[in-house]
């Protein structure tokens, strides 16, 4: 799958999201990375964008609020090969730090559904 067909689908399924006004967002001082959190009934969605430097993010997931929810994300490859993603799916709690390596340019997207 390449990183469009993965976009595309999460797209698809955030449009109903946009409207939505419980928002949570991050950006460090200084730095050009940015995370957005959107949150539509029992799913969230979290969005990276980056910029030129290749970076390791830590993003902390207390938004989520109580219970397990699975999070299914997708990356750039990280071998750089162009228009291509990586997904993984895990079990996440709102303790948890999700760790997120993104490409220079690159970006992450992930969707949170509580179990």
């Amino acid at each position: 799958m390449t990183f469009l067909e993965a976009t595309g689908r999460m797209i698809k399924i955030t449009v109903v999201v946009l409207g939505c006004v419980g928002v949570f967002a991050a950006c460090a001082a200084g730095d050009a990375a940015a995370v957005v959190a959107r949150r539509k009934g029992d799913r969230w969605f979290i969005a990276v964008e980056n910029s030129s430097q290749v970076r390791k993010l830590e993003i902390g997931l207390s938004f989520l609020g109580k219970g397990t929810w699975t999070l299914k994300g997708f990356r750039d490859d990280p071998k750089g090969v162009l228009d291509s993603c990586v997904g993984d799916e895990r079990k996440v709690s709102a303790g948890d730090i999700l760790r997120v390596s993104v490409n220079s340019c690159g970006g992450y997207i992930a969707m949170a559904t509580r179990d």
